[in-house]
Order: C-alpha cells, then sequence, then structure tokens
C-alpha cells in the first residue's frame, strides 16, 4: 500500500500508483532480495539508522530482523538536545520500565525531580528547548532575508543540476520526495509560490476561546509516521470525518496546518475539510501552545502536539503507535467505531 502512493502530489496521500499490483509485488521482491544478498555479504553486527523515513528503510530493517541482525534507530526525545538509541522503530525501547522505576522511586528521585521542571518550565513557556526546531526556524528566517534574485539564480541552478542527475539515474527516480523528475520539481515549486501568494486568510477563522473545541494539528505528508505508524487512519480528511462525527453537537473542531507545509497543500485540500459544519480551519501563525492551553482535547495520529498536551494535563486521543500512548491521559483508538464513547468518556471523567 505504502508503495502504491505514487509522485503525483507532494503534500497529501494520494493512493495512485504508476504500476498494477503485479508490478508493484516484482519492485518489492527484487529489492527485498538485493537488500537480503547485501546483508548476507556485508555480515553487519547491527544496522544504524539516523530514522526510518520511508519504504526502503523499513524494508532493510525487516529484512535485517528476519536474518536476526539488530537494528538501532536514533530517535530524538522531544525534550532538549537528548537523543535515544531504540531497537524498536515506532518507540522507546525501555522506556515503559525506566518510567516505572523513576514513578517507584517517588519525588524524592533526581531524575523524577528533573523531569518535573520540565514540565513546569514547558507549561509556562510553551518550549521543551528542541534545538532542531529552533534551527530550523533560524534557516527559515534566513532564507526570507536572501534577495529575490539570487534565489532565483540558485532555484535555476538547482533545477539543473537535478536535470542532470535525472539523466543519469532516471531509473532512481520512481518514488520518494526528493527523487521526483525536474520538471515535476519545477511545477511544485511554482504551485507552493501560487499558493502562498494566494493565501488562505479567506479559509481561516480566528479562535474563539469562549467556545469548547478540540485541536487536530495537520501531519506532515508524506511521511513514514504516519503511513507505517498508523496504517489504518493515515487519511487525514477522513479521520476528520470520524472525529466530527464524535463530538457534543456544539464542539467545534480546530484545524491547524503543520509548519513544514505550510502553502504545500492545495486550497481544495481545506475546502474538503471545511465542508464538515464544525471544523475551523486556524492561521498557521496562531500559536499551537495557545490552541492547546485552551482546548478541551487534542487528536493527532502521532504527532509532537499529543505529547506537549499530555504535558500541560490535557485529554489527548491518538491513532498511531508513538512512544507516550503510555500516559495515562493519552487514549489510544483501536476501533473507530469505540471513538464516540471515547470522547464521551474523557470530556466527563478526565481527570489530570
Amino acid at each position: 500500500l505504502m508503495m502504491s502512493m505514487g509522485p503525483k502530489e507532494d503534500s497529501t496521500l494520494v493512493i495512485d500508483p504508476l504500476y498494477n499490483h503485479e508490478g508493484l509485488m516484482k519492485a518489492y521482491q527484487v529489492r527485498a532480495k538485493a537488500i537480503e544478498k547485501m546483508l548476507k555479504e556485508a555480515k553487519p553486527d547491527f544496522v544504524l539508522f539516523s530514522f526510518i523515513g520511508n519504504i526502503s528503510q523499513l524494508l532493510i530493517a525487516q529484512v535485517a530482523k528476519k536474518l536476526g541482525i539488530k537494528t538501532l534507530s536514533i530517535e530524538f526525545c522531544k525534550i532538549g538536545n537528548r537523543i535515544d538509541l531504540t531497537a524498536d522503530h515506532f518507540t522507546i525501547t525501555g522506556l515503559k520500565e525506566e518510567m516505572e522505576k523513576i514513578k517507584n522511586k517517588g519525588e524524592t528521585d533526581s531524575e523524577y525531580q528533573a523531569g518535573e521542571k520540565i514540565i513546569e518550565n514547558f507549561k509556562k513557556t510553551g518550549s521543551l528547548k528542541l534545538d532542531y526546531i529552533e534551527e530550523y526556524k533560524k534557516i527559515l528566517a534566513e532564507k526570507k532575508t536572501i534577495p529575490l534574485t539570487i534565489r532565483a539564480w540558485k532555484s535555476l541552478k538547482y533545477f539543473f543540476l537535478h536535470w542532470r542527475n535525472y539523466l543519469k539515474y532516471k531509473n532512481l527516480f520512481l518514488y520518494h520526495d526528493i527523487t521526483r523528475g525536474p520538471f515535476r520539481l519545477f511545477y511544485q515549486k511554482i504551485r507552493r509560490v501560487w499558493r502562498e501568494w494566494r493565501g488562505l486568510d479567506d479559509l481561516c477563522s480566528p479562535p474563539n476561546y469562549q467556545e469548547d473545541f478540540v485541536f487536530y494539528p495537520l501531519h506532515y505528508e508524506p511521511e513514514l509516521s504516519i503511513q507505517s505508524q498508523s496504517p489504518f487512519y493515515f487519511d487525514q480528511v477522513t479521520l476528520l470525518r470520524y472525529i466530527s462525527r464524535s463530538l457534543p453537537l456544539h464542539f467545534k473542531i480546530y484545524v491547524k496546518d503543520h509548519p513544514q507545509t505550510t502553502f504545500n497543500r492545495p486550497r481544495s485540500y481545506f475546502k474538503e475539510i471545511l465542508k464538515l459544519p464544525n471544523v475551523k480551519l486556524i492561521d498557521h501563525r496562531i500559536s499551537s501552545f495557545e490552541l492547546i492551553k485552551k482546548t478541551k482535547m487534542v487528536f493527532t495520529i502521532t504527532g509532537t502536539a499529543g505529547f506537549e498536551a499530555a504535558l500541560m494535563d490535557k485529554p489527548v486521543v491518538t491513532f498511531g503507535n508513538v512512544f507516550y500512548n503510555m500516559l495515562s491521559g493519552v487514549t489510544r483508538v483501536h476501533e473507530i467505531e469505540k471513538l464516540p464513547d471515547i470522547v464521551n468518556n474523557l470530556l466527563k471523567n478526565f481527570k489530570p
């Protein structure tokens, strides 16, 4: 299913394959056999991933597992500059057991006290001191200061470099965001510039903190965290329809775009979401921290907003396999038919 998501739209998960089922199976088998051959010849002690972000890396991990080779991933812990080496590529190995140890030691434990300080600081500032996020914001800000002529020259230079690589390695340009063909790349860049110029102000509504609402931050797409960690709920428009039907009559759903996909999605995507009568689209410049503080509940597939909401003592509903599912304020949905009951129970009985 993941391989059938062809490179026709870079901002939404559209099942629109380049090949039929037999063609996809052949591609999968050829790649799996090549990976198996490579691992048998190399005989590594373990395979280390910076992260598993696409089907090829996931396939390497699965083949290695079948061959009895250990696999490790570098996982950001969502707090400061801390990282973790994990053997479970969708959560953090040993996290639950470690949490139980700290909890049993009680408030006198130094790690318990450090955790309390981090949570209290986050509640005051809205920051988990994630340097990689701050660095990304800094890069974006610096890009805006570059003169238009220089940006145009760099874009043109990159286009010709991309075209050269495409002609040289054409067979590799099948799937994946960064390996799209040059003309498709050019078309998507022009389209994004148009979307940014056109804007979404006419579709957005200001938040009304006096009304009851739940918060759903859109995920970055395409991304393996929702394709693999939530294979049955990756269609966010459909998921919002489920949430919409599960809320009390007077509740609103505040939907906000992901900061890294701003203007990547077409206006038609947001118009489809806004067909739901209890949905409001919130401007991407509005602080998610403020929305989480005022919301009654946060819905997310596997997003960081769910972790932040849990730290702020808000009820969280997730639809995928993510490390913070083990927290007491987080409910993982396994059966969508039970969502209305889950929502009703959390609204009535949730206690921080």
